[in-house]
């Protein structure tokens, strides 16, 4: 879709998951305590990612949206590196919409 605007797109996995428990069932406020610190920057990555701020565009992307959780958890992360996402996107939403919280 970028491209087709004529704008460039660089994927950047800088991010890593460390291991948490499966959330199915959770409510949003279990969601956000199961992936508190579960992710951090890939080793290596610090340095591109100090590059971001001034120079590019950040978005976010998530595949599947419940409560939003893992998305703040990763966007927590790049906060944390000085690199705050200037968007956030998701591919699709989980049946139902959003979780409530519990």
């Amino acid at each position: 879709v970028l491209g087709a605007e004529g704008l460039r797109a660089h994927p950047a996995p800088v991010l890593e998951v460390r291991a948490h428990r499966d959330q199915v069932g959770f409510g949003a406020r279990q969601r956000r305590r199961n992936v508190g610190g579960s992710h951090g920057l890939r080793p290596g990555t610090g340095a591109v990612v100090a590059r971001w701020p001034g120079r590019a565009r950040i978005v976010l992307v998530d595949d599947i949206a419940t409560t939003g959780a893992t998305l703040a958890e990763a966007a927590r992360v790049l906060v944390a590196a000085q690199a705050p996402p200037d968007a956030c996107a998701v591919v699709a939403l989980a049946p139902g919409g959003p979780r409530p919280p519990g």
